[in-house]
């Protein structure tokens, strides 16, 4: 995917970075990867939809849709959206939960694109994440290998979220 502005032109990093492109984009996101489902801790298509930050223009066929699953699919705190494990995360049972179910339960992201988080409203996280006894790390991406977001160049970071530090000259 490329953007194009009056004065650049870049490529959009996606998760993964393989992902093959839909023709038509519905749906621009990034996850919440520093919370993860309590239900399905492991499973990473089921962390929420970053819901500070995400791009959505569907069809008015899709909206239709949307709006009509949205009405009559319910919600529980301890399954989550449509008893599937869309849950269990902050905002799961608002946008943040719905979207992530939607976009990959039932559209499979035949129509959505995951930005990556460490260049688009990133929070200077570390993607990865030691697991014990031996201490290797795991990408909460799901890939192999993943960055440290709070090592990203800022001149790479196109948009930032200081929700981690409150205020921006609370950051480290």
């Amino acid at each position: 995917l490329i953007m194009k502005g009056s004065d650049t032109t870049h490529s959009i990093r996606t998760i993964p970075r393989e992902q093959v492109l839909p023709r038509t984009v519905d749906f621009l996101f990034v996850r919440e990867y520093n919370t993860y489902s309590m239900i399905e801790p492991t499973n990473r298509i089921k962390f929420g939809v970053q819901g500070a930050f995400f791009m959505i223009r569907p069809s008015q066929e899709r909206f239709d849709d949307l709006i009509k699953v949205l009405e009559s699919t319910t919600f529980t705190s301890k399954l989550g959206w449509n008893s599937m494990g869309f849950g269990g995360y902050w905002g799961s049972a608002q946008i943040q939960g719905f979207l992530s179910y939607y976009y990959h339960a039932l559209d499979n992201l035949t129509s959505a694109v995951e930005l990556d988080p460490c260049r688009y409203n990133t929070l200077g996280f570390d993607k990865r994440y030691l697991v014990e006894p031996n201490l290797t790390h795991l990408c909460r991406t799901g890939e192999a290998t993943c960055e440290d977001c709070s090592a990203t160049p800022l001149e790479e970071v196109y948009l930032a979220h200081l929700s981690l530090c409150k205020k921006p000259w609370w950051c480290p």
